[in-house]
């Protein structure tokens, strides 16, 4: 549970300070720029953001 609420907090903190030029952003472009590694990498991302 606390690694799934660091990553709901670098997601956001990330998101926020991306410029608006890179945003949308695609939940692929989230999981690599978090440096996460496959499997589920979509997955954890769109549990982060729902966090």
């Amino acid at each position: 549970m606390k690694h799934e609420a660091q990553l709901a907090t670098q997601a956001r903190r990330l998101l926020e300070a991306a410029p608006a030029a890179t945003l949308p952003m695609t939940y692929q472009q989230l999981a690599e720029a978090l440096g996460l590694k496959p499997p589920r990498t979509i997955q954890r991302v769109a549990q982060a953001l729902e966090a």
